[in-house]
C-alpha cells in the first residue's frame, strides 16, 4: 500500500540520519498514544526479540493521518523478517497495537503473518505474563545532559565552552553513558561541535568510519588541548599530594582532571585509571589519616570509580565535619566552666548592684568637694551674694554625724550610709535639715560674705 511505502521511505532516511543498518533495523507504525515516553520505550523492549542495541521515536503526518514511529536498532540482521505483521504492546493496563515495517527487500517470504486469532492470543498472553526486558537497550531519544557547543575559536562565543571546559564535562558524561553504545557516544559528541572542530572529526571519520569516540577526543586534543607530553603529565600526577587546607574530596578531582588528560594523550589505558587514581589518592592524602582508614573499612573494593569514590570521601568528610562540631561543643575543660560559671555569676551580681555602685560613685564626687572649698567670685557690676553651700554632715564610712570618713575610726555601715545618702539627695531645696553651713568664709571681694 502507498502509506507503507510512504513509512518505508521515512525510516531508510531515517535510518541513514542515525547510522542505523537497514537489515538490522525494526520500523514499527502505531497511532500516538498519551502515555509517559519511557513507559513506551520500556514496554517496546518488553515485546520485541532479546538483542536490541537502541531504539527511537518520533511522530509524523503522512497523508493527512498522525502517525507514531519507532526505529529500533537490533543487534542481528533481518530480525524483522520472523516478526509478523504486527506486535501487540502492553502499557501499563493499556494495550496498543503497532504494524511492523521492513525496511529490507527480498525476504518478505521469510515472513510469517498474524492473524486476528494470533494477535488475540499474543495480547492475552502479554496480559499474563511480564517478559523480561533487555538490560542493554538504549533509547537515543531519552533525554540527557547535552554538552554546550565547541568549536575550538578563540574567544568562544557566548553559547561556547573553552577546551578544557568543554572536555571536562564531555568526558564527565561519557562515564555516565556506561551502558550507551559506542555509535550513538559518537553522535552526541558530533552534535555538541561547530567549526574547525567539527571539521577535525569530519576528517577522521572519512579515513576511518568505524572510529570509536575515544578516537573523536583524541583528535581533539592534539588539535586543542595541553601541549605537555604525556610523560609530563604522568610526573606531574605521580608527585600530587594533598596540599594544606584543601579537601581530600578536593585532591581527588584534581586527580581525575590530570589522568583525563594522560589517557588523551595515550600514556594509560582506561581501565586502568581506577586503580592508579586509588593508589595515588592514598600515597597523596597528607592531613587526613582517619578518612583514608574509613575508606578501607568500607565495601568501596579497591579500585572504586572516579564518582563512587568522590561520593564516599565527601560523605565521609561531612561525617568528620558534624562530629568535630559536636566534639567542640562538649570539650571545655574543668576551669574553663569554673570561669564560664564565675563570670556569668559576676555579671549577675554586677546587674543587682548597679544602683549601690552609682550611689557611691556620687558619694565619692560629694566628698571631693567637701576638702576643696568652692572658689567664689563676684559678676562685675553685681552686687552679688552666693547662697550657702549645702553638704551632708554625715560620715561616708559609718554614717555617724560629726565627721569625715578620713577621721572615722568606727566599722563600716553600708547600708546607713546609702540610707542617709538616699534622703539628702531626695530633700527639696528648702529644707535645710541635715546640712552643714560654712559660715565665716570670706568671699574673694570684700563686703561680700556666705549667709
Amino acid at each position: 500500500m502507498n502509506s507503507d511505502t510512504d513509512y518505508k521511505q521515512v525510516g531508510i532516511d531515517w535510518c541513514r540520519k542515525e547510522d542505523v543498518g537497514l537489515a538490522n533495523a525494526i520500523l514499527l507504525v502505531g497511532q500516538p498514544i498519551s502515555v509517559p515516553i519511557p513507559d513506551l520505550l520500556r514496554a517496546i523492549v518488553k515485546a520485541l526479540p532479546k538483542g536490541l542495541k537502541s531504539i527511537a521515536r518520533k511522530n509524523i503526518t503522512i497523508s493527512g493521518s498522525a502517525k507514531l514511529l519507532v526505529l529500533c536498532e537490533h543487534a542481528e540482521s533481518h530480525v524483522v523478517d520472523g516478526m509478523g505483521e504486527f506486535v501487540a504492546i502492553r502499557i501499563g493496563e493499556r494495550m496498543a497495537q503497532f504494524e511492523i515495517i521492513s525496511l529490507t527487500e527480498g525476504h518478505e517470504d521469510t515472513v510469517e503473518r498474524l492473524s486476528v486469532a494470533d494477535l488475540g492470543d499474543e495480547m492475552q498472553r502479554l496480559k499474563t505474563k511480564d517478559t523480561a526486558a533487555d538490560s542493554h537497550y538504549h533509547c537515543s531519544n531519552r533525554n540527557y545532559r547535552k554538552p554546550r557547543y565547541f568549536s575550538g575559536r578563540l574567544p568562544a562565543a557566548k553559547d561556547e565552552d573553552e577546551w578544557e571546559t568543554w572536555i571536562d564535562q564531555v568526558e564527565a558524561q561519557v562515564e555516565e553513558w556506561d551502558e550507551v553504545p559506542d555509535k550513538e557516544i559518537r553522535r552526541r559528541i558530533r552534535e555538541s561541535l561547530r567549526s574547525p572542530a567539527l571539521d577535525i572529526i569530519g576528517d577522521l571519520k572519512k579515513e576511518d568510519p568505524a572510529a570509536p569516540s575515544s578516537r573523536y577526543l583524541a583528535a581533539l586534543e592534539m588539535a586543542f588541548g595541553s601541549t605537555d607530553s604525556g610523560e609530563e603529565l604522568l610526573m606531574r600526577f605521580y608527585s600530587s599530594e594533598q596540599k594544606e587546607g584543601e579537601k581530600a574530596s578536593e585532591f581527588v578531582a584534581r586527580l581525575q582532571q590530570l589522568l583525563r588528560k594522560i589517557v588523551r594523550k595515550g600514556e594509560m589505558r582506561g581501565e586502568r585509571v581506577n586503580v592508579f587514581r586509588m593508589k595515588q589518592f592514598q600515597r597523596g592524602v597528607l592531613y587526613n589519616d582517619n578518612l583514608l582508614t574509613q575508606l578501607k573499612m568500607s565495601d568501596l573494593g579497591e579500585s572504586p570509580n572516579y564518582v563512587c569514590l568522590l561520593n564516599k570521601v565527601r560523605k565521609i568528610e561531612e561525617e568528620q565535619t558534624l562530629k568535630k562540631g559536636k566534639r567542640s561543643v562538649g570539650s571545655l575543660s574543668k576551669k574553663e566552666k569554673e570561669v564560664t560559671a564565675s563570670s556569668r555569676k559576676a555579671e549577675a551580681s554586677s546587674t543587682g548592684n548597679e544602683s549601690r555602685s552609682d550611689l557611691l560613685e556620687r558619694l565619692a564626687r560629694l566628698e571631693a568637694k567637701m576638702e576643696q572649698p568652692p572658689t567664689l567670685s563676684q559678676p562685675v557690676g553685681l552686687n552679688w551674694t552666693p547662697r550657702a553651700q549645702r553638704y551632708p554632715n554625715f560620715c561616708f564610712g559609718c554614717g555617724k554625724p560629726g565627721h569625715l570618713q578620713r577621721d572615722c575610726s568606727e566599722m563600716a555601715d553600708p547600708k546607713t550610709v546609702n540610707k542617709k545618702l538616699i534622703e539628702f539627695i531626695m530633700a527639696k531645696p528648702e529644707n535645710s535639715q541635715g546640712l552643714l553651713t560654712r559660715s565665716n568664709q570670706k568671699s574673694s571681694t570684700p563686703g561680700n560674705q556666705l549667709q
